[in-house]
């Protein structure tokens, strides 16, 4: 395969190594009770397998879901994150990002886009399997707090990574 920048093929090494060896995700945590909901789309892992074990859920548009892990956590963040308004989305993503589990400075930051975000400031981190965008200047506290809403075991061999991506850059983000 031929590939014309360096740090493409460093981000394609990098995902390929941690996707092999990570061996989890955002399903996986979500159906052992470590992530409290899990947004998906028909394409996306679990978003049939999770109806059938009797998730339940929330259809938010024509084609997408928030499953939860119980009937009364449904009740309670459908009444958090339904929106009837003018706007044409059926939901506050500030709310749905911090139901999901994301920490709130990302969710902050991927909300408040007025001045957008500049590319060379974004690093993207995923954290055992939950990727998510923050600003470098807020990633370590992004870090400290999702680890305090997701506690990971310590018998899940998966890994965490962080990158800074600037067009077609890549380049590791310190942790």
């Amino acid at each position: 395969m031929y590939w014309r920048h360096r740090s493409y093929k460093l981000y394609y090494k990098l995902f390929q190594a941690v996707k092999h060896s990570e061996g989890i995700d955002e399903y996986v945590l979500f159906v052992h009770q470590l992530k409290p909901a899990l947004y998906v789309y028909p394409r996306d892992k679990g978003y049939y397998e999770l109806k059938k074990q009797g998730f339940p859920f929330i259809q938010l548009c024509d084609n997408s879901r928030v499953f939860v892990q119980t009937e009364k956590q449904k009740a309670s963040i459908e009444k958090k994150i339904r929106r009837e308004d003018e706007t044409g989305i059926p939901y506050y993503p500030d709310k749905l990002g911090i139901i999901l589990g994301y920490p709130e400075v990302a969710v902050q930051d991927f909300t408040n886009r007025r001045p957008r975000m500049p590319q060379n400031k974004r690093v993207a981190i995923t954290y055992h399997g939950i990727t998510f965008v923050v600003h470098e200047d807020n990633a370590y506290e992004a870090l400290k707090d999702i680890k305090s809403r997701i506690p990971i075991p310590k018998f899940f061999n998966s890994r965490m990574y962080s990158y800074k991506k600037f067009y077609q850059y890549v380049t590791p983000f310190p942790l």
